[in-house]
């Protein structure tokens, strides 16, 4: 939410705009491979857990919208979010070759509602036949070391000038449009970065802009292309490795309002 020195002065900081990434099997999967090599070290700390995330994985059998399990504390995932999956689908693609592939594989996210210390209880049924989730604290990830972002919306106009237009030219709106280009520092082993770049440019990413804390403000979910995901550095070594990434809307934005409690919509629902 906006200060109240922001709301005198009009000025918003960008570093408070946020393009993020929803997590798909990929992104989860890359996740929870990073949890278990980081949990035990004494610097894993909070600091990095926006970047390398807590995402723990537990096998067991679904029944509607129970998933049972065991050694979970109770109330420990209450409000968190469950990415069900197949363990026996991923086990073959965990080779170099075919680890993209995962991305392809269908997975079920759901909200955790409840947890006892042998049972996850989630909004909604599970898709049948889920043997393995992996628990993570949001599904949506801020693209990590993002330095900058546009989102851009358009509509084509259409001349329809004729013998009585006059002096003017005269246009009605046609189709609309909208893209985001971003660029950053690449770390690839972190899993928004690996969700991306191990897509194909013709495979779908979800994104989600939050443009300002400003209540009232609009958060943008789209649906998109990845057209192009560019990993770059300058071959003497005088700079870092950065990436730059363009987005082209597969589907119509979503669009919704930061409600006065400052909530920012999940898209879930």
């Amino acid at each position: 939410m906006a200060t109240a020195q922001q709301r005198q002065t009009g000025k918003v900081q960008g570093k408070i705009r946020r393009l993020q990434l929803k997590v798909d099997l990929l992104g989860a999967y890359i996740a929870n491979k990073n949890f278990t090599d980081l949990s035990g070290l004494t610097n894993y700390t909070a600091d990095l857990k926006p970047y390398y995330p807590t995402a723990p994985k537990h096998s067991g059998t679904v029944a509607t919208n129970v998933f049972t399990t065991t050694g979970l504390t109770a109330d420990a995932y209450t409000g968190k979010y469950a990415i069900f999956f197949k363990q026996a689908e991923v086990t073959p693609l965990e080779t170099a070759d075919a680890l993209p592939k995962i991305q392809n594989l269908v997975c079920d996210i759901r909200k955790i509602t409840a947890n006892t210390i042998t049972a996850i209880t989630v909004t909604g049924n599970i898709a049948a036949g889920m043997t393995d989730v992996i628990i993570m604290d949001d599904i949506w990830w801020d693209i990590a070391q993002l330095q900058d972002f546009t989102f851009d919306q358009a509509v084509s106009m259409i001349d329809v000038n004729n013998q009585m237009s006059g002096d003017y030219t005269v246009s009605i709106p046609g189709l609309k449009d909208a893209n985001i280009t971003a660029s950053g520092i690449f770390f690839p082993d972190q899993h928004t970065m690996a969700q991306l770049n191990l897509s194909d440019t013709s495979d779908i990413a979800e994104l989600r802009v939050i443009a300002t804390p400003y209540k009232y403000d609009k958060v943008i979910k789209m649906t998109c292309f990845i057209g192009k995901f560019s990993p770059t550095a300058p071959v003497d070594g005088s700079d870092v490795q950065k990436w730059s990434a363009d987005f082209a809307n597969a589907t119509s934005p979503t669009m919704k309002v930061i409600m006065v409690d400052n909530t920012i919509p999940d898209f879930l629902g």
